[in-house]
This record gives structure tokens, sequence and C-alpha cells, in this order.
């Protein structure tokens, strides 16, 4: 991982904080501003599992009950826009029960291809 000023590069993934770009292998990821600022937070601290209530109150400024399915939702959104993009490898992993976590190095999802 590198993080230069506004830009935090996982090869082959890079987000830039400033311009809220994501580009996966070298192609712009469209996200809404939620699944950006999931992504962000998630990817803050690789490999730390964020609660369910941590990313709501973050990225939605509610600290009342955590609405962990509009989580979830949100998260499948941001995954299927990664994935068509790279099937082979998976950035946020699911921790059952708790939440999720931003895994770096990605996870390899087969053994086609490699990044």
């Amino acid at each position: 991982m590198k993080s230069e000023g506004f830009l935090m590069e996982f090869a082959p993934l890079k987000i830039n904080i400033k311009t809220r770009e994501v580009t996966l292998k070298d192609t712009p990821v469209h996200l809404t501003n939620r699944e950006f600022d999931i992504l962000r937070l998630l990817a803050e601290t690789p490999n730390v599992i964020v609660p369910f209530s941590r990313i709501y109150s973050h990225v939605w400024g509610d600290d009342t009950t955590c609405d962990n399915h509009l989580v979830m939702v949100n998260i499948s959104y941001l995954r299927k826009k990664m994935e068509k993009i790279a099937p082979e490898i998976t950035f946020v992993k699911t921790e059952w029960g708790i939440g999720y976590s931003f895994a770096y190095p990605p996870v390899k999802n087969s053994l086609q291809g490699t990044y």
C-alpha cells in the first residue's frame, strides 16, 4: 500500500480522496458518494474489521440505531461494480455478524488470471 497525500494505492486499486475517483486495473469504477465513503473508510485501516455501526454512523452521519441492511445493500453494490472489472479478486471482505474489512493484499476468488 502507498499513500501520497490524496492518493491511496492498493495495487491494482487506486483511490483518489480529493477527486473521489476510484480506478481498478486502470479502469474507472463509478461509485455513488456512499459507496465511495464506505470504500475509503474500510481502506483507511486495511485488514481491520469495521463494525456495521461504525460504517453506518460514519457514512450516513447517524448515531441512532444502525441499519445493517442499508450497509449490506451498499456494500453489495460496491462489490458488484468492482467485480465487473476484476472478478478474480475481492478487496471487501464480509466479517459475518460483525461488519466488513478491507483485504490487502486482495483475496483471490479463483485460479483464473493474475493481477
